[in-house]
């Protein structure tokens, strides 16, 4: 110890007794009690007492202290966390029990030098954290010790246990019954019989000797008999012998009978002879049991005539039974076979059909035929059709509109003509707006031509609407009459837009009298500018032709005039007047002059700053900075510095920085060069490269090579390069890095960086690297780096080339012996070449016979050179190679070469050789074999050389051979070239023109048109004119229009109007008016109007009123009734209502209301409410009421006070609770003082309490002051560095002070002090004088003393924390992760071991415990740590021991590595290995029977029921065709059609719609019920036409229309829609699409609101919810404009303010004229909005005082009086109008005085200008102006 440290502790004794006993104590401990000297007695003085407190780690400390009594101040116990003060105590109060956050603490106990008491008595006691209870040790750990909390073992386990608590018991089969101490695996090994890490697996019982590897289970010592594999867990199966090879399993004696297989594992087919099969393939050498054929014999002989059949291909040697067919008998005849039998060889019924049916399989039906027979072989009916059916096959129905429902048999067509009003060959077509009805039969033109509004060929087409009366030219739809006013062009469908006089040229639009003002172009259609002069252009280019206003130019004076001194610039270009303002330039004016400019002034034509530039810039615009000058200053055109740039810089203009490694930072200032040279270390011109690896570090400042050379293991210039490692002594040549000094051993070249590679003594020659005593076995090359060939002898090759001198193994050639010998007879080839020795086996060629001979040779053999079949092909084969069919040959024969039919093709087949099929349609389905054409000629009713084109409609069947003309012209009723066009069923006797179809003998009656396809409708007699559709003598009753198609309305009188307008000419019912009478009379008394304008005859109903009476009285009118004329309540209000309209409310009177007139309530007002008409509030904090007149307050609410109750009592008052008249209280908690306790005690009071000791005087601190500050107020500071003080000195000093005004400076880090010792350190140090710093991982400082670590940062530990945590420790909260003995709170996920610091393995689900041993594997692995991978033969994994929990198809076993027994088992018994399961296409018991072809996705595999069939065929093996028509697919079952093409119906889908009716387009499968119909037609069964007013005349299946014509709607569209619809257009519900002006709603049957702002006559509203489109009038507010403006304002859209009426009186909501009470005091005016002063009276307090004022006034008036009775004289007074609102006040406008009469001419004032000034009589008083 030093002398100065030993001196120090004598100073330090000689103030603090050091030795006294129970001071400085180590207490370490679960528990304990320490005291203070002496205690119970009293303590000495100058004590230092430190009691060290240590618990076990991972505890905390509890410290109670039972009695405590010290000198209060002076005397003090300090509770520390390393050199952090915790908790200080003094006095007599017994401490708070205190709890540490770590095992340790420190308790300081300090006395002074004057007064000692009784000291303390204190007891600590360890405790867990969270309040836990400490741990008991478990039994087997060592010495029994463990941690108190944690209750782990810290000295290990007892024999046979692990885990950190010891508590987990060794593997049984632990040799020695030791295993390791955290992860339990057995260190001694396993006892025999078990093997693993922990001992836990047993050795398969099929071991020898049981005995097996102890890392795998590997039968090391071999298996049992019978058994192989690793693990021996495989028996052999089915072996002769029982034996097999131990690790493949191949049985060694070959297999038992029945069994074949390398394995023996599969079954014999249980079809072979005998049971026995071929050992390698299992196929039946010995031929298959009767009634079975094939290799392995699974096929059976189906439907043979004798069962047998061929073995190989299954022919049937007896032929088929009875209703069989095909080469294996396996088809069945047709049903509908005579005799049920065909041909064998392609099904035909050669036997005929049964009656009704026809075709090679008789599977068509014949329909619909007179006698049900028909041609077998075409399906022609023999005896012509039933009536209503044609065709061929009579297959098609008549149309439906043919007369008597009969056609021609031959193409359909209505030769009996059609029915009234259709035309056409099929009479498909109607006839449409024809005057009369009629129409020509072939062309459907109106016999009389269109009726009016129509046009077109067939009156098809509307004329437009605003064709004058409705009608245009026939042909194009013109309006021939002009158009109506207003509208233009051939259509008149164009409307004149913004013409003088609404009337335009009717051609091109053009208006007659010009354009209104403010538009213009040809229609007009375009809108003056703005900026004209009076709005107004020129109509044909829009050029303001008056000029434009101020400020704008250009043609339609668009432009703005910008930047000009004047505003006012050229009007054509824009030009400023008087040029630009300053700042700007440019033509004109839109440019901006550089800020940088002198003045900010720059030429007005191109920006340069003509005064020169700021200090600082350059360049003609001043925009560029002059950088880096010594002064500043630059040229002010090239920027180049005045006077040169600043040091550190360099070029023109200085704007480049010189390198930092110039000497002294200069460079040259033109180039940047280091004029001064470079510093130490750098080179090259600007100094910016380094001079590197040089040994001194200097280097040459021009090039960089080192002045001493390179350091050692570098070279180059300059010495960048690195020498090579394998160097020897890293050593290398300076100029080229050669290792000079020679190669380490085993590396050469000449930087030593290659390898001596597979050399026999490892050396190598150091520049070729060739090995000095040559290569090692297997190896050559120079150097040695290639290996040689696995086949050659010995494994030895030549050292040069790699050749197999010794030559080659068996079965292998080559120079390097890597060619296989294959196909060989005697398996032995060339070394060279590999040919075969003794040729190849049979079947391959080649070589080296590595080709496989085709299977269509004979006997499978062929020519070894080239493969080609030698001994001929077999029967149907051709070819070299013998692989091509023979087709439709008639003997199946060919030339073996070409394929040439030997015989000629079959029948029906041509080309060569044979592949082509004779069309259907050539006499007696022959061809000529070269190219197919039809020699013999074609089956009547066919054309062209194949004769696939069919004649159709001719009139003797016959048509030309080849262009498929009628030769003798078309059957009746048909038309065209090849007779293929029906002639309508509206010509006369259904007969055409053959060219054009055209109906030449006339239509039928009530139909028109050149084909009569159009209908004559609602003509009178039924007939019209044949071209035009005319009616021919005029329309029906109740229809009119051209074609008498448009119904007249139902009101009007008998149901007759107009022919040509559908004008009511009789007049309409009553209730109606209008010219079409579809108006109603609303709301009036009689129900009568008038018939034109709707007036109601005899007045409105009560109610209502308005022209024509669609307005209602307002609901607040006395009985609802109101004047006819305007609405107003004639009869007065109801009760809480006033005004014309009874439409403002005076809801808050006392009962007796208010008058009608002004609403001023009669009485008093309700509570809560003031003012004349009671509308106003009282403040809502007044308690009950207020006054009447002003509106004050009887009484506030407690927490209110003045005259509104508007002010808050302050919150210094009790209970927030003040007096309502002037807020005085009684004030909170003496923290607050004044009358109305509404200031605060100073802050420098404790607590900031005070007490007012003299009223209105400072009050003094109730509690004393708070630190730093004394003095009854607390308005004195202590001393600088003092926290308490009296009058005399400081009795507590701030930290790092002390002394009586601590003026003393504590030492550094030291926070308390006294002359001599440090009590507290700053957290980080510690020491006597706080010298020393804490470990630099200690959190929350060390002991003062000791330096040790209070507590350590996260992850480390130790006295002085300078140990880590491992990363694996689990964090809890903010505790310590670990100590000395391991980690405290477990590990974290994945890791394991002692400290944590083992990963588990990857394979381990759920992390693994302390041991390593996983909680569960993941999928696939199993093992006690997951390390192993469960078999991949598996299925859904394996458990812990490997055992698969399922097998994958077509395996078994526990291990799932047996293979199932059967080839086509999908899957197997696990145990038995019987199927369970068949591959797809198999089934049976050992899955050896096919599924049938037409089976789609397999079969049942025990019955062979297909699953699903393919498309077409149905039936258990479907084997049976689904009927033609079906769509697709028919039930598998009975064959049902699952839906059927368009057009037909039924089970099978072989009736046709068209029965049920003509135009039937699609019907239900199973209900007599049409699903879609021909067009205009509807209804279950299509037999009704659509309504007449559907669009288009199309509807629904129901006959619901899709849309209406205009004006109607409803489902069949025969309602009009509702008048008030503009335009009359409504949609299908009835609903309008807009509404005309003034109306709205759904059907427009509301009125707009009459507050609606109106435009023209009647208000506007949305059509949809009766919203105000265009605002409201004045004094109206809302979305419907149904509220008043609201309290205070008036006029339009309520955005104007009332002036200051008397009373706050509402104004006029229109005007905004104050009603009857007039102004305020102070204003005048119609609006009460003129303020009156004179020069500076003031009003606003004229009534205050007035009792005490008014002798003084009467005195002042009759001096007035006397003084001026002589003359009068003219005073000017200054009025001053205040006008704070919207409306402004104009110069000529009556301001009224206070008295507001309206006749008081004397009191108004006229405003001249701002100031008024006014002549007035001076015997009036001025105050009334």
């Amino acid at each position: 110890m030093s002398v100065k440290t030993l001196s120090f502790l004598f100073v330090l004794s000689s103030f603090f007794n050091l030795g006294e006993t129970g001071c400085n104590q180590d207490l370490v401990g679960m528990s304990g009690v320490f005291t203070s000297p002496n205690y119970p007695k009293r303590y000495p003085n100058s004590q230092l007492c430190i009691y060290t407190i240590t618990v076990p780690e991972g505890m905390t400390i509890k410290l109670t202290f039972s009695d405590f009594n010290t000198e209060y101040v002076h005397d003090n116990v300090f509770i520390k966390k390393d050199r952090t003060v915790l908790r200080k105590y003094n006095g007599i109060q017994i401490p708070d029990t205190f709890y540490s956050s770590s095992n340790t603490l420190t308790v300081q106990f300090t006395s002074d030098y004057s007064v000692t008491k009784t000291g303390f008595y204190a007891t600590f006691t360890g405790i867990c954290p969270d309040g836990a209870d400490t741990k008991q040790c478990s039994d087997q750990c060592k010495d029994g010790k463990c941690h108190p909390c944690g209750g782990y073992c810290t000295e290990g386990c007892k024999t046979g246990f692990y885990g950190t608590h010891c508590n987990i018991q060794c593997g049984l089969h632990c040799r020695q019954d030791t295993c390791a101490l955290i992860t339990g695996v057995c260190t001694d090994g396993c006892t025999n019989g078990f093997y693993g890490n922990m001992c836990n697996l047993a050795c398969s019982s099929n071991c020898n000797q049981r005995i097996c590897e102890i890392t795998n289970g590997f039968c090391n010592s071999g298996c049992k008999n019978g058994y192989y594999g690793n693990n021996c867990n495989n028996a052999c199966p089915n072996c002769n012998t029982e034996g097999c090879h131990q690790t493949s399993g191949v049985c060694t004696d070959g297999c038992k009978d029945g069994f074949y297989g390398n394995k023996c594992n599969l079954a014999c087919p249980s079809n072979c002879n005998q049971g026995i099969c071929e050992i390698t393939n299992g196929f039946c050498n010995s031929g298959c049991k009767d009634g079975y054929y094939g290799n392995n014999c699974i096929n059976v002989c189906s439907n043979c005539k004798t069962g047998g059949c061929h073995q190989s291909s299954g022919v049937c040697t007896d032929g088929c039974k009875d209703g069989f067919y095909g080469n294996t008998c396996n088809l069945t005849c047709s049903n509908n076979c005579n005799h049920g039998i065909c041909e064998i060889t392609n099904g035909f019924c050669n036997s005929g059909c049964k009656n009704g049916y026809y075709g090679n399989n008789c599977n068509n039906a014949c329909p619909n035929c007179n006698t049900e027979g028909c041609h077998q072989t075409s399906g022609v009916c023999t005896d012509g059709c039933k009536d209503g059916f044609y065709g061929n096959k009579c297959n098609l129905a008549c149309p439906s509109n043919c007369n008597q429902g009969i056609c021609e048999i031959t193409n359909g067509f209505c030769n009996s003509g059609c029915k009234d009003g259709y035309y056409g060959n099929n009479c498909i077509n109607v006839c449409s707006n024809c005057k009369t009805g009629g129409c020509h039969q072939s062309s459907g033109v109106c016999t009389d031509g269109c009726k009016d509004g129509f046009y077109g060929n067939t009156c098809n087409l509307t004329c437009s609407n605003n064709c004058n009366h409705g009608i245009c030219e026939i042909t194009n739809g013109f309006c021939s009459s002009g158009c109506k006013v207003g509208y233009y062009g051939n259509n008149c469908n164009n409307v004149c837009s913004n013409c003088k006089t609404e009337g335009c040229q009717q051609t091109s639009g053009v208006c007659t009298d010009g354009c209104k003002d403010g538009f213009y172009g040809n229609t007009c259609n375009l809108t003056c500018s703005n900026n004209c002069n009076r709005g107004i252009c020129e109509i044909t280019n829009g050029f303001c032709s008056s000029g434009c206003k101020d400020g704008y130019y250009g043609n339609d004076c668009n432009t703005i005039c910008s930047n000009c001194k004047t505003e006012e610039c050229h009007q054509s270009s824009g030009v400023c007047t008087d040029g630009c303002k300053d700042g700007f330039y440019g033509n004109p004016c839109n440019l901006t002059c550089s800020n940088n400019c002198n003045q900010g002034i720059c030429e007005i034509t191109n920006g340069f700053c003509s005064s020169g530039c700021k200090v600082g810039y350059y360049g003609n615009d001043c925009n560029t900075t002059c950088s880096n000058c010594k002064t500043e200053e630059c040229h002010q055109s090239s920027g180049v510095c005045t006077d040169g740039c600043k040091d550190g810089f360099y070029g023109n203009p200085c704007n480049l920085t010189c390198s930092n490694n110039c000497n002294q930072g200069i460079c040259e200032i033109t180039n940047g060069f280091c004029s001064s040279g470079c510093k130490e270390g750098y080179y090259g011109n600007d100094c910016n490269t380094t001079c590197s690896n040089c040994k001194t570090e200097e280097c040459h400042q021009s090039s960089g090579v080192c002045t001493d050379g390179c350091k050692d293991g570098f070279y180059g210039n300059p010495c960048n390069l690195t020498c090579s490692n394998n160097c020897n002594q890293g050593i290398c040549e300076i100029t080229n890095g050669f290792c000079s000094s020679g190669c380490k051993e085993g590396y050469y070249g000449n930087d030593c960086n290659s390898i001596c590679s597979n050399c026999k003594t490892g050396g190598c020659h150091q520049s070729s690297g060739i090995c000095a005593d040559g290569c090692k076995d297997g190896f050559y090359g120079n150097p040695c780096n290639l290996t040689c060939s696995n086949n050659c002898n010995q494994g030895i090759c030549e050292i040069t080339n790699g050749f197999c001198s010794s030559g080659c193994k068996e079965g292998y050639y080559g120079n390097d012996c890597n060619s296989i010998c294959s196909n060989c007879k005697t398996g032995g080839c060339h070394q060279s070449s590999g040919i075969c020795a003794d040729g190849c086996k049979d079947g391959f060629y080649g070589n080296t016979c590595n080709f496989t001979c085709s299977n269509n040779c004979n006997r499978g053999i062929c020519e070894i050179t080239n493969g080609f079949c030698s001994s001929g092909c077999k029967d149907g084969y051709y070819g070299n190679d013998c692989n091509t069919i023979c087709s439709n040959c008639k003997t199946k024969e060919c030339h073996q070469s070409s394929g040439v039919c030997t015989d000629g093709c079959k029948d029906g087949f041509y080309g060569n050789p044979c592949n082509f099929t004779c069309s259907n349609n050539c006499n007696q389905g022959i061809c000529e074999i070269t190219n197919g054409f039809c020699s013999s000629g074609c089956k009547e009713g066919y054309y062209g050389n194949d004769c696939n084109n069919i004649c159709s409609n001719c009139k003797t069947g016959g048509c030309h051979p080849k262009r498929g003309v009628c030769t003798d012209g078309c059957k009746d009723g048909f038309y065209g070239n090849t007779c293929n066009l029906t002639c309508s069923n509206n010509c006369n006797q259904g007969i055409c023109e053959i060219t054009n179809g055209f109906c030449s003998s006339g239509c039928k009656e009530g139909f028109y048109g050149n084909d009569c396809y159009n209908i004559c409708s609602n003509c009178k007699t039924g007939r019209c004119h044949q071209s035009s559709g005319v009616c021919t003598d005029g329309c029906k009753d109740g229809f009119y229009g051209n074609t008498c198609n448009l119904t007249c309305s139902n009101n009007c009188n008998q149901g007759i109007c107009e022919i040509t307008n559908g004008f009511c000419s009789s007049g309409c019912k009553e209730g109606y008016y209008g010219n079409d009478c579809n108006t109603t009379c609303s709301n009036c008394k009689t129900e009568e109007c008038h018939q034109s304008s709707g007036v109601c005859t005899d007045g409105c109903k009560d109610g209502f009123y308005g022209n024509p009476c669609n307005l209602t009285c307002s609901n607040n009118c006395n009985q609802g009734i109101c004047e006819i004329t305007n609405g107003f309540c004639s009869s007065g209000c109801k009760d809480g209502y006033y005004g014309n309209a009874c439409n403002q409310t005076c809801s808050s009177c006392t009962p007796g209301g208010c008058r009608i007139s002004d609403g001023f309530c009669v009485n008093e007002c309700n509570t809560g409410f003031y003012g004349n008409s009671c509308n106003k509030r009282c403040n809502e904090l007044c308690v009950g009421s207020c006054g009447r007149l002003d509106g004050y307050c009887n009484a506030c609410r407690s927490w209110r006070f003045g005259k509104y109750c508007e002010h808050s009592c302050s919150n210094g008052c009790v209970n927030d609770s003040c007096s309502s008249v002037d807020g005085s209280c009684s004030c909170k908690y003496n923290t607050y003082y004044g009358d109305q306790c509404d200031r605060r005690c100073s802050e420098r009071c404790i607590d900031r309490r005070c007490v007012e000791l003299v009223p209105s005087g400072p009050p003094q601190c109730k509690g004393g002051c708070i630190d730093e500050y004394k003095g009854p107020y607390c308005q004195t500071r202590c001393p600088r560095n003092c926290i308490k003080c009296n009058d005399m000195a400081c009795s507590v000093c701030k930290d790092g002070w002390f002394g009586d005004s601590c003026s003393s400076l504590c030492p550094n880090h030291c926070v308390n002090c006294n002359e001599t010792t440090c009590h507290i350190c700053q957290e980080g140090w510690h020491g006597t004088v706080c010298q020393n710093t804490c470990p630099e991982n200690c959190q929350n400082g060390c002991g003062l003393v000791t330096g040790e670590c209070t507590k350590c940062k996260e992850n480390m530990f130790g006295r002085f924390c300078n140990s880590s945590c491992s990363r694996g420790c689990k964090q809890v909260s903010n505790q310590s992760t670990c100590n000395s003995t391991g980690c405290l709170n477990g590990c974290v996920h994945g890791r394991f071991g002692y400290l944590c610091d083992e990963s588990c393995s990857s394979t381990c689900d759920e992390g693994c415990g302390m041991d390593g041993v996983c909680t569960n594997c993941v999928s696939g692995y199993y093992g006690n740590q997951c390390q192993h991978k469960c078999s991949s033969l598996c299925k859904g994994g394996c458990d812990r021991a490997g055992t698969c929990t399922n097998c994958i198809d077509g395996y078994l076993g526990e291990m799932c590595d047996e293979v199932c027994s059967y080839a086509q088992c999908g899957a197997c018994d696990r145990d038995t290995g019987n199927c369970t399961s068949c591959l797809t296409g198999y089934y049976g018991d050992t899955c050896n029977e096919t599924c049938h072809s037409t089976c789609v996705g397999g079969c049942n595999w025990e019955k062979g029921t297909c699953f699903k069939c393919e498309d077409g065929y149905y039936g258990d093996n479907c084997s049976s065709n689904c009927s033609v028509r079906c769509l697709n697919e028919c039930n598998i079952v009975d064959g049902s059609c699952l839906g059927c093409d368009v057009g037909w119906k039924g089970r099978l889908c072989n009736e046709s719609c068209s029965d049920i009716s003509p135009e039937c387009t699609e019907c239900d499968q199973t209900e007599i019920e049409c699903l879609s119909c021909a067009a205009n037609w509807f209804g279950p069964t299509c037999a009704e036409r659509c309504p007449v007013d559907c669009f288009g005349g199309t509807c629904d299946v129901k006959g619901d229309c899709i849309t209406c014509e205009s004006g109607k709607f409803g489902p069949r569209c025969d309602k009009l829609c509702p008048v008030r619809c503009l335009e009359r257009i409504c949609d299908m519900d009835g609903n309008c699409k807009a509404c005309e002006n003034g109306h709205f709603g759904s059907t427009c049957d509301l009125n707009c609101s009459m507050s609606c702002r109106p435009t023209q006559v009647n208000p506007v509203c949305n059509y949809t919810d009766g919203t105000c489109t265009d605002g409201c009038v004045d004094g109206k507010r809302g979305a419907n404009c149904s509220e008043d403006c609201m309290e205070g304002w008036y006029g339009k859209d309520c955005k104007y303010k009332c002036g200051f009426c008397d009373e706050n009186k509402a104004c006029n909501l229109t005007t905004g004229e104050c009603l009857v009470y007039g102004c305020q005091v102070g204003y005048t005016g119609s609006k009460c909005m003129t303020e009156i002063n004179q020069k500076t009276i003031r009003f606003e307090y004229v009534y205050i005082g007035i009792g005490v004022i008014v002798g003084i006034i009467m005195l002042t008036i009759v001096g007035v009086v006397l003084c001026h009775q002589k003359r009068k004289s003219q005073r000017q007074w200054s009025i001053k109008i205040k006008s704070p609102f919207s409306m402004p006040l104009e110069t000529g406008d009556k301001i009224h005085g206070g008295n507001n009469s309206a006749n008081d001419d004397d009191h108004s004032l006229v405003l001249i200008s701002e100031t008024a000034i006014v002549s007035e009589s001076v015997a009036d008083n001025p105050l009334n102006a």
